[in-house]
């Protein structure tokens, strides 16, 4: 259980986190599509992954 004191920190911590959890989830996301790896649904291409990871592979 917090005390006051730690869940008023715990509270701000979250609220300032806010801002860079969205920046970070648009940037991976738009990194992602741009490398043709998620769906239709902006869900991520396994099959696509895997292929590319595949690919890398053999070249390594």
């Amino acid at each position: 259980m917090l005390v006051p004191e730690a869940a008023e920190t715990h509270y701000w911590l979250s609220d300032q986190l806010r801002p860079l959890e969205a920046a970070l989830a648009e940037v991976l996301t738009e990194f992602l599509q741009r490398a043709q790896l998620l769906d239709e649904q902006l869900q991520v291409d396994l099959g696509q992954s895997n292929l590319r990871l595949n690919a890398h592979l053999q070249t390594c």
